[in-house]
């Protein structure tokens, strides 16, 4: 069944403390899980959670930070299938890098975990492209643009067997 992408909603909940009875406003987490193959990000969409939902493999552009004010839009992603092919993200310019680290689990093996570092430099995407990268059920990571040429990763993907690299250089 397909998550359609959703937009804003504001709700409000009311919860008795004591005797009072108090009203709360909060605001819903966008889902983006269209069950497509390429999407690519807007500014728009910051804060959204995009769910890696496609088992033949998704990619996710992200929006170009051509503006200071776009400084600090970020991005969850959230693996709910596990793929056969690639879960990608990837950045909309070439100017701009991931920097941060991505830390592997393996599924198999509970206090085991490889730490995989993006320098910020020349680092433009994640590509869990096979079991050992990350694209087993359970992973979970959040993009954040820091300048108008890094994006800030940090997160956790699953993985089964000697972990690799998540992070390309295309």
């Amino acid at each position: 069944m397909a998550v359609k992408s959703t937009s804003n909603a504001t709700f409000n909940q009311a919860a008795r403390l004591g005797s009072k009875l108090n009203q709360f406003l909060g605001v819903s987490q966008p889902i983006i899980g269209d069950e497509v193959a390429t999407r690519t990000l807007t500014p728009k969409e910051s804060g959204s959670l995009c769910l890696f939902d496609v088992a033949a493999g998704v990619t996710y552009t992200l929006p170009t930070i051509d503006r200071t004010e776009q400084i600090g839009m970020c991005f969850y992603f959230a693996v709910i299938v596990a793929g056969s092919g690639t879960y990608k993200v990837i950045t909309g310019a070439s100017t701009e890098f991931l920097l941060g680290s991505i830390v592997l689990f393996d599924k198999t093996i509970a206090t085991s975990g490889d730490i995989f570092d993006a320098n910020g430099t020349d680092i433009v995407a994640l590509a869990a492209t096979s079991d050992v990268t990350g694209r087993l059920m359970g992973g979970c990571f959040k993009v954040t643009a820091i300048s108008l040429t890094q994006w800030w990763i940090e997160g956790y993907l699953q993985e089964a067997g000697t972990a690799l690299t998540p992070f390309a250089t295309s």
